[in-house]
């Protein structure tokens, strides 16, 4: 008798948690880079299924256009916040300028994010890099690449796939978040798999020697808590 009361539970918590992440706004996010220029462009669309406001925050963001359900709006020029009223849709196409890493420490726009760098030397995006959303959310990262970078973020899944311009990352979130954050270099992968669970460590060339010691300490940690 066990079973057949054991799985309705499961199709019901299934399905609880199912609908739990339909309710919460939707954001789709594709960024692209020009390193010479130390360029971020994005395109985020954001869509609330609920019948609830949403405010989104544009930070220092240089925003090139701004939809709200197909009509034009411009963003609050003081406080620099769109507003989404109930169910609909957002879509912002905007750009920013980041620092690279330099020899003295400073950073261009310091002001408006002071730890996120995009560059030759990599890019490492933590903050208000895009238009932000007050609470949780269902993200989806489409982040192109330059040959020979690597993306990295917090991602359930990730795929790649190779174009004339350069590396396509396809991110997949499967829990609603706060915020998301993006890292990218010409990295080293190493990778090392436990019971169905691969551990995937990236380090800048000079450093990959680290490799091994942090995967074996991993999976020493895996071992332990499994």
């Amino acid at each position: 008798m066990k079973k057949y009361i054991i799985v309705p539970l499961v199709l019901i918590l299934f399905v609880s948690s199912a609908t739990a992440a339909a309710s919460y706004p939707l954001y789709n996010l594709t960024v692209s880079f020009d390193l010479e220029r130390n360029l971020l462009k994005g395109t985020a669309v954001i869509r609330q299924p609920e019948d609830r406001d949403i405010t989104i925050s544009l930070g220092g963001l240089k925003v090139l256009s701004a939809k709200v359900n197909d009509r034009p709006v411009a963003p609050d020029a003081g406080t620099h916040l769109l507003e989404l009223r109930g169910k609909g849709q957002a879509e912002i196409e905007y750009e920013v300028t980041f620092g690279d890493a330099r020899e003295d420490g400073s950073v261009e726009n310091a002001g408006v994010a002071s730890s996120n760098l995009v560059g030759s030397k990599g890019i490492s995006l933590t903050r208000m890099w895009y238009p932000s959303v007050s609470g949780l959310a269902m993200y989806h990262l489409d982040a192109l690449m330059p040959d020979g970078f690597t993306g990295v973020s917090e991602a359930e899944d990730v795929t790649v796939e190779s174009s004339p311009k350069g590396r396509l990352f396809t991110f997949a979130f499967h829990e609603p978040l706060n915020e998301i954050t993006l890292a990218a270099g010409r990295y080293t992968e190493l990778k090392e798999s436990l019971d169905g669970t691969t551990v995937h460590a990236y380090f800048f060339p000079e450093d990959a020697y680290l490799g091994k010691t942090y995967i074996d300490h991993a999976m020493k940690y895996m071992k332990m808590y499994s």
